[in-house]
């Protein structure tokens, strides 16, 4: 049984920000990170004794693991850290990024949507893969979308099924609805 010190996080305005997701199990190491809960603790699944704990108040979620990186989402973008200490590899901030639109793993390492402005207010989707060893960009690509040519465009949840990817897009961060469609490449990545 392990306790938590909780803080209620009045700073926060937007609920949907506040990810509530199941323990990343790797091998014997859990990652937890909970809504409220100041820090990203690595414990070992067999005994619950404390690996290692990293406070970082700005923490969202745990995107993934990959290649031996714990890839985490903050409130200015993302972090690498390495999960055997938990000290950070790497930060990129992303202050344009859309909201859950992102995805770990194959083929791409972590993959995140963020919004490039056209005129005024409005937008438009930019795919942007970064290298989960370094948080450099590895690649990009605009989408063409007209739907997704809005104000405040959305994206996510996004899938992938072997070479085959799916995203969510809504029109704004007020409707909770998602229209689904499939990417796929129309040309080389930027």
């Amino acid at each position: 049984l392990r306790r938590q010190a909780w803080a209620p996080n009045q700073a926060e305005s937007h609920p949907w920000f506040l990810y509530r997701q199941p323990p990343l199990v790797v091998g014997n190491r859990v990652y937890t990170l909970q809504p409220g809960v100041m820090s990203l603790d690595c414990l070992d699944l067999d005994s619950g004794r404390l690996h290692w704990q990293r406070v970082l108040p700005t923490m969202r979620r745990v995107a993934g693991i990959v290649d031996g990186v714990l890839l985490v989402e903050t409130n200015s973008g993302f972090e690498g850290i390495q999960t055997e200490n938990g000290h950070s590899q790497w930060r990129r901030d992303e202050p344009r990024r859309i909201l859950t639109a992102q995805l770990t793993g194959e083929p791409g390492g972590l993959l995140y949507a963020c919004a490039d402005p056209i005129v005024g207010e409005v937008s438009r989707p930019r795919l942007v893969w970064l290298n989960p060893r370094t948080g450099a960009v590895a690649a990009e690509a605009l989408l063409n979308l007209a739907p997704l040519v809005e104000k405040m465009p959305m994206m996510g949840p996004v899938v992938a099924q072997g070479d085959r990817v799916w995203v969510g897009i809504g029109h704004n961060d007020h409707d909770p609805r998602r229209e689904f469609v499939e990417l796929q490449p129309a040309g080389p990545a930027l």
